[in-house]
This record gives C-alpha cells, structure tokens and sequence, in this order.
C-alpha cells in the first residue's frame, strides 16, 4: 500500500523529466546544426568529428547525392521541415531529435541526436526502489505492531480459559505497553481473587470435616448411653446415665460452636477459661468411654492425681483428652486391650499420658502424626489429632508421642497450670 501511495507522485515527476531530457536533445541538435553550418560555409565539407558539437551524426543533401558523418541511421532522412527547430522522429523502438537547414541551392543541413530517456529511466529504478524500501519499512513497522497484539490477544484467551501465571512482556511501545500492563494488571487481579475464593472453600470445607469429626463420636457415646439406659433398672442409675448423656450432648454443643465461630487454628480458638478440677473432667470421660471399652474386652486404666486445678476450656480440653482415649480404645486389641490414663502435676505444669497396648505410631508417620489428614487407620480421616494439637498449643502446651511402656503408643499432653505460665 505504502508503494502504491508514491505513484501519483512519481508518474508525473517521471513524465516532466523526460520532457526535460528531451528538451536538453533538442538543444543539443540545434547547438551542433548552428556549429556545422559555420563550419560548411568556411570549409566547404562537413566537420569530421560531430560529437564535438554534441550530435551523434551529420547529414548534408545535395543534388548529386547524401553525405552522412557520424552515426546517423539509415532510416533517418532529411525532412521537409528544415527550419532549424530540432523535433523528434521515432524508428522502431529508438527514438531521435533532429534539426535541419535549408541551405543555398537544393543542400540541406541535418543535425541528429539520439534521445535516451536515463533521467526517466533513472526515475523509474529510483521510484521502484523507493517503493521497495517503503514497502519494507511498512511491513517490518506492521509486523512489530501485530505480534506483540497477537501475543496479547493469545494470553487473554488464556486467561479467559482461567489459566494462572499468564504474563505479556513490554515491548518498549507506549500504547502497547499501557495495554500490557492492564492485562498483567487484571490477571494478576483475577488470580488473588481464586486464590481468595479457594481459600475459602478450603476453610469451609476444612470445618465442615472437623464438625463432622467432633459430632460421630460423641454420638456413639450418647447412643451407647442411651442403650444403656433402655436396659437399666435402677433408677439412680439411669439418672446418672442421663446426666452423663446431657454432659457430653453440652459438650459436644459448645466444641461445634467454637469451631463453626473461630476456625480450627492457634489463632482462631479463643478460649473460655475456668478453674476446674482435672480429675473431674477425665474421671466423665473414662465413665463415657467405659461402656464402650467393657464390650470390646478393653481395660481402662487411671492413675489420677488429685485436687489438681488447672485453668483450661473445658469443653475443648475434654475434647482433646477424649480423642486421645478414643484412639487408643481403636488401636487396641479385642479382648485384651488395655488403655491407661496418667494425670499429675508440678507446681506450675500440668501432665496427662494417655497410653495402650496397641501397635503404636507408624514409624512413617512419626513425623507427621498431628499434620491434618495424616492417619494410621484406613476408616480414619486424620483430623483428631490436628485439634488436639491445635487446642494444647492454644493452652500454651504441647502434644508428643513416643512409644509406652505398654508396648503402644504414648501420647503426652503438658500445658501450664494458670493462663500465661508457658
């Protein structure tokens, strides 16, 4: 298109450059007729040598015949036109400009110069090559304007196609890189709100796992219970029996609450503290778990220190001591199984072991036992002792596992005795 644009232009210029070469021949054929006539009146015959007046040949007609000096063609012949003004006369594809005079007598006088349009065709080659070059130039100036927006046009149907990590580099052209930068802008944009929206599902799916996880076992401790009840005949036991169910169903109530209300992390628990005594809280959760033990032949064990007070959530405590005790009471044997509770105290520090007979911690899961969904058991889901974690770290203590002298595993649980000892 750019080539096409300079035609209008060049056509003209070349047509006045060869008119103006032409002109110059005819100059030059009036110039070298003028100088030949001088030199036929002085010396009677031709000069020898034409283009030393500028003409390619000379012609001088006469009654007894036609002398030519030079390169004149045979097709060039003296016309009636002898005034002295040079015209152009065109043989095939060669093209002439003569002059002629009529002199004394029947002679007559011709001046010949052969007209070669170089201007125009040195135009035309100029012209052609300029186009050539514009030509170029336009298309190199195109191709560097239409990559970079093919580029950008590809990378946001990436990001349509919801692809991360899409970026367009600079290429150094202001308006190309105000619209990178936009794009970078809105994909970058559009990548923290996924990433916003994805971290939620995985909280609200996260919580929905531990709520789920919280809720199944004290349900099998209020059915249980509550079977139990149906059986049983006295009724001071059957108060009890109720009270132990309202207990854990309050329980069970306050941990989904805290749960649903501040997440599951060391940042999220906000603890309800009270002064309570230890023992009470595992004494209820040895008497929950009783029952459950006496059915499958499992013996539970407690050596209890009394009269500790400790400073502690209660309902997320209980919680954590109990999902201890309810996996030992899976991982030990039918039969002969054997669970034991140890509680005791120093003057600042309080200690709960809660140890089997059962096959102990994985040796490949040792380092990751309280990591979330990390569990030993094909039915588990490897919540538990997240929170168990979770929860002492939010006490101010810590969790650890080693292997019992039972022959299982340990698990030890120490958190200071009053808030902001640890």
């Amino acid at each position: 298109m750019a080539a096409i644009a300079i035609i209008p232009t060049a056509i003209p210029l070349g047509w006045r450059m060869d008119a103006a070469d032409f002109s110059f021949s005819q100059r030059r054929a009036e110039y070298a007729l003028s100088a030949a006539e001088r030199m036929l009146l002085r010396d009677g015959r031709l000069p020898a040598n034409p283009s030393a007046f500028g003409a390619d040949g000379l012609l001088l007609e006469t009654a007894d015949g036609t002398d030519r000096v030079g390169s004149v063609p045979t097709e060039v012949s003296v016309t009636d036109n002898c005034s002295g003004v040079a015209h152009e006369v065109v043989h095939g594809d060669q093209r002439w400009v003569q002059a002629c005079y009529q002199l004394s007598g029947e002679r007559r006088l011709v001046a010949v110069v052969r007209h070669t349009p170089e201007l125009a065709r040195n135009l035309a080659f100029l012209i052609g090559a300029l186009a050539l070059i514009v030509g170029l130039l336009t298309a190199l100036g195109v191709l560097r304007i239409l990559a970079p927006l093919s580029s950008i046009s590809a990378a946001l149907e990436r990001v349509r196609l919801g692809e991360h990590g899409v970026r367009v580099q600079r290429v150094g052209m202001r308006e190309l890189d105000e619209l990178t930068d936009g794009l970078n802008a809105a994909a970058t944009a559009m990548e923290e709100r996924e990433d916003a929206i994805r971290g939620r599902i995985a909280v609200v799916h996260e919580l929905a796992r531990m709520v789920a996880h919280e809720v199944r076992n004290p349900l099998q401790s209020v059915e249980l219970l509550t079977s139990l009840i149906a059986a049983e005949p006295k009724p001071e036991e059957r108060r009890v029996l109720m009270r132990a169910i309202q207990s854990e169903i309050r329980i069970l109530d306050a941990v989904v609450t805290r749960l649903l209300r501040e997440g599951i992390d060391n940042a999220g628990f906000r603890l309800n503290r009270t002064e309570r005594a230890v023992i009470e809280i595992v004494d209820q959760i040895v008497a929950l778990r009783t029952p459950e033990a006496h059915r499958a032949g499992v013996l539970i064990e407690t050596e209890l220190q009394p009269h500790v007070m400790a400073s502690v959530d209660s309902a997320l405590f209980a919680r954590s001591i109990e999902n201890l005790v309810s996996n030992a009471l899976q991982a030990v044997p039918d039969g002969n199984g054997r669970v034991r509770i140890t509680l005791r105290a120093d003057s600042d520090q309080l200690t709960i072991v809660v140890e089997d007979n059962g096959p102990g911690v994985p040796p490949q899961l040792a380092d990751t036992v309280f990591d979330p969904h990390v569990t030993g058991r094909a039915e588990g889901h490897g919540l538990g002792l997240s929170m168990v974690r979770e929860v002492i770290r939010a006490h101010g203590g810590t969790v650890a596992h080693s292997t019992s002298s039972l022959g299982g595993a340990a698990f030890t649980v120490s958190v200071p005795l009053q808030e902001g000892l640890s």
